[in-house]
């Protein structure tokens, strides 16, 4: 496939100061071949220091205790009331204010799946595959992200793997996997906005384009209602104080007296003065 009909991906971001855009394409032979050895080799050096592998990931689970039937029953209830819920929104004729409910329980019993997994997708990336398929996607990342700017079109932005490496962490580095992870296994930035309850939640303007609750207004809140600011925390309105009356020296209350300010005075007077001596002129050419 020719470089210019290769696939890729374009973001901007901040480098050294300057926003700067980049561009990741889509691996070619001879990246896919060396990545592939890349991965061979760790997998190998995995193997030989002593990595399971994901065959025995389920038997390891259970013999840590991470893992046991109970669970697997609690998982299994858990998949069945998302699902049943996604049918029951497809359906539809129930009342609105229901609908958004389910959706944010489903909304909650997925990350209790993710959550109940956490442990599990953490070891199958202390496997032997697991290690070896990450080093081989940090190597694709170490080469196929280039400038998309004039001055240095299409020249690497890494290194080397080890210059991506040391800089995995950053911003350029995280935008640069996500971009890749979307052309080389379909892993779309937005995928969550596709799950049917947040579907359901933007389509009736529950939720921003972020996922994050909102009223009517567009004001962001928290599940009970409450306003919120854009770190989470609640809103409180300010308390309006009614002030009672200042005392004087003898505990008295002081009455504010009603001055009126000199500069308002002489305001006022200089445009008496001034209409009434147009006045005494126009009638005075009027005598004439």
């Amino acid at each position: 496939m020719a470089n210019s009909e290769r696939k890729f991906e374009t973001f901007t971001t901040e480098l050294d100061g300057v926003m700067t855009e980049f561009k990741v394409t889509e691996p070619n032979l001879a990246q896919q071949r060396e990545a592939m050895k890349v991965r061979n080799r760790t997998f190998y050096d995995a193997v030989n220091s002593g990595a399971f592998l994901k065959a025995q990931l389920d038997d390891i689970l259970r013999e840590r205790n991470l893992w046991n039937d109970a669970k697997q029953a609690e998982y299994a209830v858990l998949e069945k009331k998302i699902s049943d819920s996604k049918d029951r929104l497809d359906r539809g004729n129930f009342k609105l204010s229901e609908a958004k409910e389910l959706a944010l329980n489903m909304s909650q019993w997925r990350s209790e799946l993710m959550e109940m997994k956490m442990v599990e997708s953490q070891l199958a990336n202390e496997t032997a595959e697991g290690q070896a398929d990450n080093a081989s996607f940090n190597y694709l990342v170490s080469t196929c992200v280039v400038y998309n700017t004039n001055d240095k079109m299409d020249q690497p932005v890494f290194r080397g793997l080890d210059d991506y490496l040391n800089r995995s962490t950053s911003e350029l580095a995280l935008k640069a996997a996500r971009c890749l992870a979307a052309l080389t296994y379909g892993v779309r930035t937005d995928i969550e906005k596709e799950l049917p309850e947040n579907e359901f939640l933007l389509e009736y303007g529950f939720v921003n384009d972020d996922l994050r609750l909102i009223d009517k207004n567009g004001k962001l809140i928290n599940i009970d209602g409450e306003p919120v600011d854009d770190d989470g925390f609640v809103v409180k309105e300010e308390e309006k104080v009614e002030r009672k009356p200042f005392l004087d020296d003898d505990g008295n209350e002081v009455v504010k007296s009603k001055m009126v300010d000199e500069e308002i005075v002489e305001e006022v007077v200089e445009e008496v003065t001034e209409e009434v001596t147009e006045e005494v002129i126009e009638e005075a050419v009027d005598g004439e």
